[in-house]
């Protein structure tokens, strides 16, 4: 690691929404082309291995040491007894020996460092944040409403994936959210050289849920209660699920309530596999941010089905090239299935609209945005 102009520390949050994307990842390229020292301070699970050796040689990578609970409490009852200064959070202590010029902030959720933000405040060190989704059903105690008010008010920018994000946020704190920017993560574009036609739909028509299978985030299980309903198990629509999480196990078993075996769990699948063999994307979720599954799909050229939660909605216009669900109930998803079904024959030049869409909103090269960004503020 050759010796830079600024110091730039990444700290990436290992949640979900904060480390599947990597728009930070993408950015170090761009900061070390500006002359940058790149230090990243993460989780291990965050990184794949590819990712880990790029890193290891191009910037600093440290791995988060979290000490025990049971031994945070110890640490914290001797400072408080004998007034020992000892430091028991890692960043904190990691922060302090690298004295970085910026701090950028990836966070999962909105609220993930609400601690280690107000200690950059109190510290005046420079930094900026990202939040990849809000969970605006989720109220915050009045210690985490002071942090976060105080550190998006002292950060340099405060950056989220969606505009409803930043009003949920603003609306869950009290407080409009000052110096907010949108920014966008890395999608998979289709391979312009590989024709990805659209499928037959001569004998059923059928849609892709793909995403992390997590009831309480993505909704699947409120999905088949739709889809169990007698009018939808006579009609020749098929759901078919990609992706693992939590609760992978319970979708396959609720999968075998179908006797026709029309719906199904189908593993993982790269994008153009996952596109070739289906018509449209559905997402019925609860919480988001902005779902990468959905840019995908239209850069593909499928419609969409969402439900209007968080940035679900953003890129989509009702009946003209996707579907919105007026929320994340049984009827209203019902109701937007419905919609859906009347206008089959339209979904691939719904699709056709939707990536012209795509084309012309998502940036090529949304590392260089986040990072030109940070050296702004430094």
């Amino acid at each position: 690691m050759t010796k830079g102009k600024h110091k730039v520390l990444i700290y990436a949050t290992n949640k979900e929404w904060g480390g599947s994307e990597h728009l930070w990842y993408d950015a170090i390229p761009f900061l070390l082309e500006k002359g940058a020292d790149v230090y990243v301070l993460c989780e291990k699970t965050l990184l794949i291995s590819s990712k880990e050796a790029d890193l290891s040689v191009r910037c600093q990578l440290t791995y988060i040491n979290r000490l025990p609970k049971s031994l945070k409490f110890i640490l914290r009852a001797f400072r408080k007894l004998l007034g020992i200064a000892f430091e028991f959070d890692f960043r904190i202590r990691h922060i302090k020996s690298i004295k970085p010029d910026f701090v950028f902030i990836n966070q999962g959720l909105n609220f993930d460092a609400f601690d280690l933000l107000q200690w950059l405040s109190v510290q005046q060190i420079k930094y900026g944040i990202l939040s990849h989704a809000v969970d605006h059903r989720r109220p915050f105690n009045p210690t985490i409403v002071t942090a976060l008010k105080t550190g998006f008010t002292d950060s340099s920018f405060n950056g989220y994936v969606s505009k409803s994000n930043i009003l949920q946020t603003s609306i869950m704190i009290g407080m409009e959210i000052p110096k907010t920017q949108v920014f966008r993560n890395p999608v998979s574009r289709p391979d312009s050289s590989v024709i990805i036609p659209y499928p037959s739909s001569s004998t059923e028509y059928s849609l892709a849920f793909v995403g992390r299978i997590d009831f309480k985030v993505k909704g699947q299980d409120l999905l088949l209660d739709v889809l169990r309903q007698s009018k939808w198990q006579n009609r020749n629509l098929a759901v078919r699920f990609y992706g693992n999480g939590p609760d992978r196990e319970e979708l396959v078993q609720m999968l075998t309530d179908f006797p026709s075996k029309r719906h199904f769990y189908a593993g993982y699948k790269k994008p153009s596999d996952i596109w070739m063999e289906n018509h449209g994307l559905i997402l019925t979720s609860h919480f988001e941010g902005l779902p990468i599954v959905i840019i995908e799909a239209g850069l593909y050229g499928r419609t969409c089905i969402v439900t209007n939660v968080s940035g679900n909605a953003e890129l989509i216009s009702n009946q003209v090239d996707g579907f919105v669900a007026s929320n994340d109930t049984f009827e209203a998803i019902d109701e937007a299935l419905e919609s859906a079904w009347d206008h089959r024959t339209e979904w691939q030049n719904m699709g056709v609209l939707l990536k012209k869409k795509m084309e012309d909103i998502i940036p090529k090269q949304p590392g260089r945005i986040l990072a030109d960004t940070i050296i702004e503020q430094i």
